[in-house]
């Protein structure tokens, strides 16, 4: 019998990249000294840091749901294997 359950994965990796990024954006720079090409890669930063936090959310909200939705799904079987062995 095949196993249906979804595959835990850890989102460590990206938490810690998102982290890693969002602590780049403060550390100074030589090209911070410059209005405009000093922000790109703070810009850069903010939205690997913003989009990676954001995934790891998103992953996690359904990473739950499929969890709750197989557990659901395995009560339903073992209260028909239940039902099956009282008749």
């Amino acid at each position: 019998m095949a196993d249906t359950a979804p595959k835990k994965r850890s989102g460590k990796l990206l938490l810690i990249i998102g982290v890693l990024a969002f602590i780049y954006m403060f550390i100074p720079e030589p090209t911070d000294v410059i209005p405009g090409f000093g922000w790109i890669d703070e810009l850069f930063a903010g939205g690997v840091s913003f989009s990676t936090i954001l995934a790891w959310l998103v992953k996690n909200y359904f990473n739950k749901r499929a969890e709750k939705k197989a557990e659901e799904e395995e009560v339903k079987k073992q209260t028909i294997i239940i039902e099956d062995k009282s008749k």
